[in-house]
């Protein structure tokens, strides 16, 4: 997944099993069309699952690529150790957040964790965006009930 644009929010997902790629505007899947409110009800939930998959699937990414990050960072302090060179400690953390095997798994994993935090933030919008349609659908039914005198 890759985020551009934050003026307008796009999100790139890669759909596993298949060769495409399709670009998302959740600021467009966001906005709430009064005129077609009927037709935002019977959307919303699919593409908030389609969210929610894809947040967990992040959430995973993410926990899977700090664990990577951890494991690297242990085997090049254990290397840096084995050599028998009397360094403080402050020498072994410089050297090993210097080597670029450590700075590529801290990449992908900070990379990961945007990615988690983003779905996890736009899955969070589409139950708020659920929760006003609900709400001003039964507004609608409120205001159409008084102007037939019930």
């Amino acid at each position: 997944m890759k985020v551009e644009d934050l003026g307008k929010l796009l999100v790139t997902v890669g759909i596993e099993g298949s060769s495409g790629v399709e670009q998302l505007d959740v600021t467009a899947l966001l906005r709430i069309d009064e005129e077609q409110l009927d037709d935002e009800l019977a959307k919303t939930p699919g593409v908030y699952g389609m969210f929610s998959v894809l947040a967990a699937k992040t959430d995973d990414r993410e926990r899977r690529a700090l664990a990577e990050f951890h494991l690297i960072e242990a085997q090049i302090d254990n290397e840096i150790r084995g050599t028998g060179e009397a360094l403080k400690e402050g020498a072994i953390t410089c050297r090993t957040r210097t080597d670029s095997r450590f700075q590529a798994a801290q990449k992908m994993w900070l990379d990961a964790k945007a990615a988690s935090t983003t779905l996890q933030a736009i899955r969070a919008s589409f139950e708020q965006k659920l929760s006003m349609m609900i709400s001003i659908s039964a507004n609608i039914r409120q205001e159409k009930a008084r102007a037939n005198g019930q």
